[in-house]
């Protein structure tokens, strides 16, 4: 769960735990009736454990099928080949170069788990700050991080996500090819 989200859902039992007070309170001046002492709120959906892969496929199938539903509905199989011929390719190669580089990916790894500075960056990375700002920018560039203000931390934006996601999938479905040479 994103951080957002916990806050929000953190605020919506606050909200019910002070309408619950509110209805206590109500029902506890009513001559005869008794009123339990205890409020017992159980959220399933937060405190289980999740499978990182069902999260990353549920959000990868979530966003494929609101892009290309309209067109599976009616065409199917056809619609699936026009997608790929109609493959941007310089679109492609782009976002395939702003992940080329192996400390570009571990720069999103580091986001995903939350913002970081520049210098949490270049001491993650072990490398000089010249490159980490090169690397910076690419991925800024490429849509997959922000600059949180003029000198704060950075982020992993949805999009940067949502790629590192999908290259975790297919990193992890390729994972016993030969052709990789190792």
């Amino acid at each position: 769960m994103e951080i957002d989200e916990i806050r929000k859902l953190k605020k919506e039992i606050e909200c019910l735990k002070e309408e619950i007070e509110r209805l206590r309170s109500a029902i506890g001046g009513k001559k005869g009736v008794e009123v339990e002492k205890k409020i017992i709120i159980d959220i399933p959906s937060v405190s289980k454990v999740v499978d990182p892969v069902n999260v990353v496929v549920e959000d990868l199938i979530s966003s494929i099928r609101e892009n290309v539903r309209r067109a599976l509905e009616e065409r199917r199989e056809e619609a699936v080949e026009e997608l790929v011929e109609n493959l941007p390719a310089e679109r492609a190669s782009l976002i395939l170069q702003s992940l080329a580089n192996t400390d570009r990916i571990r720069i999103l790894k580091l986001l995903y788990k939350g913002p970081a500075t520049f210098s949490e960056v270049k001491e993650v990375l072990g490398v000089e700050s010249p490159s980490v700002s090169h690397h910076l920018k690419m991925l800024q560039r490429s849509g997959l991080v922000v600059q949180l203000g003029t000198r704060g931390g950075y982020t992993i934006t949805p999009r940067g996500r949502l790629l590192l996601r999908v290259l975790s999938l297919i990193s992890q479905a390729l994972a016993g090819e030969e052709a990789w040479g190792g």
